[in-house]
């Protein structure tokens, strides 16, 4: 018996689980991947509950997170550039600020 909080999560997701599947593979380009980021998919829509069932539209909602997941997953592999470490910082930062005050009346 289905809990009813997420039965329109379900019922979404039973209709267009293969799809979502079938778009992230074909922009990720990895099934496994695809597969990965269609499980956040679906326990996204499973976290939104009763929420799910006021969207107008699941489907689109469905590909939004879709979306976003290969997105963030994306932003995670790209890594980040280490500063060097002789990279001067401002000794005090209220200088400038002091400057402009005295342009003021």
């Amino acid at each position: 018996m289905t809990i009813p909080a997420f039965a329109c999560a379900l019922n979404a997701w039973q209709r267009h689980h293969g799809e979502i599947r079938r778009y992230l593979v074909h922009r990720a380009a990895d099934p496994h991947l695809a597969d990965d980021l269609v499980q956040e998919v679906f326990l996204k829509a499973m976290r939104h509950g009763d929420a799910f069932c006021t969207l107008d539209n699941p489907r689109a909602w469905l590909y939004e997170v879709a979306r976003n997941a290969l997105i963030d997953h994306a932003r995670r592999e790209k890594g980040s550039v280490p500063l060097p470490e002789d990279l001067a910082g401002e000794e005090d930062p209220t200088a400038p600020i002091d400057e402009l005050a005295g342009c003021l009346e």
